[in-house]
């Protein structure tokens, strides 16, 4: 998705869905069903950190120095 869109749209799309489901996941624990939807897109928020930060810091720092500030903030 980050060859077609922005990152700055993708990654506010992230923060809008962590927070949200953050903010209303207290009231998601009364329903069993509601709540396995909630930590499962939690889970799909966690990956899409994870799995845009290489691509971001290769692009913003290049390479070589992208790969050793990864490992840094990893």
């Amino acid at each position: 998705m980050l060859d077609r869109f922005e990152f700055k749209y993708l990654y506010s799309a992230l923060l809008v869905l962590n927070g949200f489901l953050a903010l209303t996941v207290s009231f998601a624990v009364m329903v069993p069903q509601v709540y396995l939807v909630y930590v499962l897109f939690t889970y799909v928020c966690y990956g899409g950190h994870l799995g845009m930060f290489p691509a971001i810091a290769s692009q913003v720092f290049g390479v070589r120095n992208g790969t050793q500030i990864y490992g840094l903030l990893f």
